[in-house]
């Protein structure tokens, strides 16, 4: 039950949120959303790890996971709202005289 409480907290976390953030607006590649998700999942599990010696890692892998993966399908979403909202109307962008 306490995996389950935990899920919420992590999908607050602005840190994890920022991983998710910077993976999917450098990352090009099939699967966005499940390769944000992951890559956060095993840094966020590093950064803490190292930051307290109380921590094993992978003691709560599961659930940021889950947590990872509900930010990266809502931040991609933003994304590509906002991406499509500044993105020129014309498609490629480049003007023809």
């Amino acid at each position: 039950m306490t995996m389950l409480a935990f899920i919420p907290t992590a999908f607050l976390d602005p840190v994890q949120a920022a991983i998710v953030l910077a993976v999917l607006c450098f990352y090009r590649g099939p699967l966005p959303i499940i390769v944000a998700a992951g890559i956060t999942t095993v840094l966020s599990e590093t950064l803490i790890s190292l930051a307290t010696q109380a921590y094993t890692w992978g003691e709560l892998l599961t659930p940021r996971l889950i947590a990872s993966l509900m930010q990266a399908a809502l931040l991609y979403w933003v994304v590509r709202a906002i991406g499509q909202r500044i993105a020129p109307s014309g498609g490629t962008g480049r003007r023809v005289a």
